[in-house]
């Protein structure tokens, strides 16, 4: 990786958007010849994985939700709560 003089401001990557708008840092940076494409390419890498586990936390946390929602109403149980005998391996 190239080392420059002044290394960037890197913000708090914590959301989607965050990430989104670091990677539309990069992009421009690279357009503008402040960071090798091969560099670049690698940073886009990380970001993109970063992404991905962030939306799955979200998907999981959506998913929390909607299962407490569910377990609140009368006459439901959890999801899971169900008790199921395991076969015994033979």
């Amino acid at each position: 990786m190239t080392i420059q003089n002044k290394a960037p401001r890197v913000k708090r990557l914590d959301s989607i958007g965050a990430v989104a708008s670091e990677l539309a840092a990069l992009y421009r940076r690279t357009r503008r010849g402040e960071v090798e494409v091969a560099d670049a390419s690698r940073l886009a890498s990380v970001l993109s994985i970063l992404r991905q586990c962030l939306e799955a936390g979200d998907v999981e946390q959506r998913l929390r939700v909607m299962e407490a929602s569910l377990s609140a109403q009368p006459g439901r149980s959890a999801p899971g709560a169900r008790v199921v005998p395991l076969r015994s391996a033979r």
